[in-house]
């Protein structure tokens, strides 16, 4: 047997004594306060909650295991369950989910609670992490809770975890997916830096912005999955931009570019693995440092006019709100404080580039689906049963508009910088889609203080030219281009230009 088969066996007879070590310790059922066994149960009679299972789930994960109980013999009248236990491997995501027995009965999402905390193995407990958002996903036929993860730059080895149900269900499966999304950063040697100031500013066009390729924060989740074979793209261009903020657990602050890609690989783990719906539900993802990342896959994101694909981020029970929108997610839960302005800007810059792309007004209002809604709507717009994004996002979602708007109505030409001599015929031109009717266009000679209309209205098509009059010389010429319709959109020279004397003849 060579050394590699060797060291092979080895490895598989460390990790059978393992689980059986584990599996043995969890027979050991005591009462909560009793933290020295590995699992337990605080219900009534505490029952034994030995797992049924222990699954390695590689296949979806490299780092990767699925704990599962199943034929759960609780008492009548039981409405909680709680479970301490040991992982099998060091984690940093958690996600719980089960089935119920009384499907002729089935219980609303929001009558179930859950929670979890972790620890390093004898350390102090996180803080809980609780919630009642819970989802059933119909074709998977259980409910999911959101996913928990670990203080930023820890793996833990211990959890608990808590579920409460409504009084008469009777809970078949519980099963908890444990995995480890640092290691995929360390192993990939994953690092991404605070983006550049320059990035964020302002540009002469809304040209694309830098945009973080799945391949770059994917790490060690399966190769296979990176192109989404499990959910294969559908192109719909958009009308909308829908945002919303991802939620969060009791550690948010992403300290480092790493921790966001970390988290991003988790919410990809949830969709696609754990709610089953094959891939990431959002377009994008903006993290703290104004990084944008690249979602839902669209294997044509680089493409000079790329199409753009169905998201999975906004639906109700009876309407799809993904087909016609695309869906921008700040990462994170904003209840206290808005998102960074390194975040917002990114967020302009890149809602700028595709509605330059699809001529897409973005102070108007226009039917998606059903609603009619703003061109840049938030989630809850279209689905009024959800809490997402809170209110700080969105009342700034004006500011947002009118930002975008300013990306994307620019003056090209002049725009600082250039020498004309006065009687000269030069071209202006700018970029005002999506505007209905003429523009003004007009000139100041004291870099923007006050202005002289050169032409009143003239149509919207981006060029008009324009003879210099020879009394008109300045080092501080400026160029403003306005809507004749709304004033307020409007643009102007970025900085100041000259106009000489001509030269006297002879």
């Amino acid at each position: 047997m060579s050394r590699v088969k060797k060291l092979s066996f080895k490895l598989l007879q460390v990790c059978f004594i393992l689980n059986m070590v584990l599996m043995l310790s969890m027979e050991k059922v005591q009462a909560r306060e009793a933290e020295s066994s590995p699992f337990f149960c605080d219900t009534s009679d505490q029952i034994s909650l030995k797992p049924t299972a222990i699954i390695w789930d590689s296949e979806n994960d490299p780092y990767a295991v699925i704990i599962k109980w199943e034929q759960l013999e609780l008492d009548v009248g039981d409405t909680r369950i709680s479970i301490t236990g040991v992982s099998p491997i060091d984690f940093n995501y958690a996600c719980l989910y089960w089935t119920i027995n009384n499907k002729d009965r089935l219980a609303e999402p929001q009558q179930f609670k859950a929670g979890y905390r972790s620890r390093i193995a004898g350390g102090h407990w996180n803080e809980w992490f609780t919630t009642s958002k819970i989802e059933y996903i119909d074709h998977l036929d259980r409910y999911v809770a959101p996913f928990y993860m670990a203080v930023w730059g820890e793996v833990h080895q211990e959890f608990e975890i808590t579920l409460t149900f409504p009084a008469g269900v009777k809970i078949k499966t519980l099963g908890l997916h444990l995995a480890n999304h640092r290691n995929n950063a360390e192993s990939s040697g994953f690092e991404l830096g605070l983006r550049s100031q320059e990035d964020t500013a302002v540009q002469s066009l809304p040209g694309r912005p830098t945009i973080i390729p799945r391949s770059q924060w994917w790490g060690d989740l399966p190769s296979s999955d990176l192109n989404s074979p499990r959910r294969p793209p559908v192109y719909r261009n958009i009308t909308h931009a829908i945002i919303h903020h991802t939620g969060a657990h009791p550690h948010n602050d992403q300290p480092t570019a790493a921790d966001a890609a970390n988290w991003v690989r988790s919410i990809w783990r949830w969709n696609a693995v754990d709610q089953g719906w094959g891939d990431i539900r959002y377009n994008f993802i903006i993290d703290r440092f104004g990084n944008i990342y690249h979602g839902r896959f669209n294997p044509e994101l680089d493409a000079t006019t790329p199409r753009d694909v169905i998201g999975g981020h906004a639906f109700t029970d009876t309407t799809n709100y993904n087909r016609g929108s695309m869906g921008i997610a700040f990462l994170g839960l904003f209840d206290q404080q808005l998102p960074t302005i390194a975040a917002r800007n990114s967020a302009d810059w890149l809602i700028a580039w595709r509605f330059n792309l699809r001529v897409l007004d973005p102070l108007g209002q226009a039917m998606l689906e059903d609603k009619n809604v703003h061109r840049i709507t938030s989630h809850n717009a279209v689905d009024d049963e959800t809490g997402c994004p809170y209110p700080l996002i969105i009342n700034h979602l004006t500011d947002m508009r009118w930002n975008v708007s300013r990306r994307m109505r620019v003056v090209t030409s002049p725009n600082g910088g250039e020498t004309f001599t006065a009687g000269r015929t030069i071209m202006t031109r700018w970029s005002f889609p999506a505007i209905s009717g003429n523009v003004r266009i007009q000139f100041s000679s004291n870099g923007g203080s006050t202005w002289t209309t050169i032409f009143s209205s003239t149509p919207n098509d981006g060029s008009q030219s324009w003879t210099i009059p020879l009394d008109f010389f300045t080092a501080r010429g400026r160029i403003r281009v306005n809507s004749i319709n709304n004033p307020d959109i409007h643009d102007m020279s970025n900085a100041n230009f000259n106009i000489l004397v001509p030269p006297l003849s002879r």
